[in-house]
């Protein structure tokens, strides 16, 4: 299959999903997002939605833009940070046959990750090929062998790639995904990786940064993980691993 092929897939993917109406959002807000009477921090919390949970936009109100900080850099006890920051909006949403005010930074198109909690209190989390497959369907897998190593690349209905290499000692995956916002880029790395969770927790997570524009990276333990953009349509995520 063709890079050009691939990359016809893609650029069709988008002008798809341009082309429809998006009505509902998905609640990605582990820990739940809190509804508000007013578009603002200040406005009193009348309510919250659990994570998955699906909304309906009615309005964006003026001057109702904000700045929400994910991942605070006085973590860096645990983590070397910039501050890892989500821009939005207070936006107005229509819950039941009234309306409440929440920061759609946790909102987004996507579907939720799937996200269980063992009798431990562990939290269990979808892999990337498990999430694609479950949200976008295969349309094709192919699998190669040179000596110890083994590509699995799987292309998803709606055009994203992912590559998956297993080697003696290291593997890792690349992804090549229809271009997303920044929010929704970290979302769905937050959503299958844990970041916050993991920095929560204070588990090895040594480093973590995002760049303006340009993507965002962490370290975590053996893995490394780098998102960027590649283009005006595509968003291309890395992550390698030692063992």
């Amino acid at each position: 299959m063709t890079i050009k092929y691939l990359l016809t897939i893609l650029i069709s993917s988008i002008t798809l999903s341009l082309s429809a109406q998006i009505d509902t959002l998905y609640v990605w807000a582990e820990s739940g997002l809190l509804l508000r009477d007013q578009p603002n921090v200040e406005g009193k919390v009348v309510g919250k939605l659990d994570y998955g949970d699906t909304v309906v936009v009615t309005r964006v109100p003026k001057n109702s833009q904000y700045s929400y900080v994910a991942i605070p850099a006085k973590k860096a006890e645990h983590i070397n940070s910039a501050e890892v920051k989500l821009d939005g909006h207070f936006v107005e949403l229509a819950i039941g046959d009234s309306t409440a005010f929440a920061f759609d930074g946790y909102l987004s198109q996507l579907l939720p990750v799937k996200i269980t909690t063992t009798e431990y209190g562990e939290k269990r989390r979808e892999s990337w090929k498990q999430y694609f497959t479950r949200t976008k369907g295969v349309l094709n897998t192919v699998v190669t062998k040179k000596g110890s190593e083994k590509i699995e690349r799987t292309i998803y209905t709606d055009g994203t790639i992912l590559s998956e290499l297993s080697a003696e000692g290291y593997g890792g995956i690349s992804i090549v995904m229809p271009e997303m916002s920044a929010n929704e880029v970290y979302l769905l790395i937050q959503g299958i990786n844990g970041i916050e969770y993991l920095i929560e927790n204070a588990q090895e997570m040594y480093q973590v940064s995002k760049f303006s524009g340009s993507g965002m990276s962490f370290w975590m333990e053996l893995c490394e993980l780098h998102a960027t953009q590649l283009s005006s349509h595509f968003v291309i995520i890395n992550m390698e691993c030692s063992c």
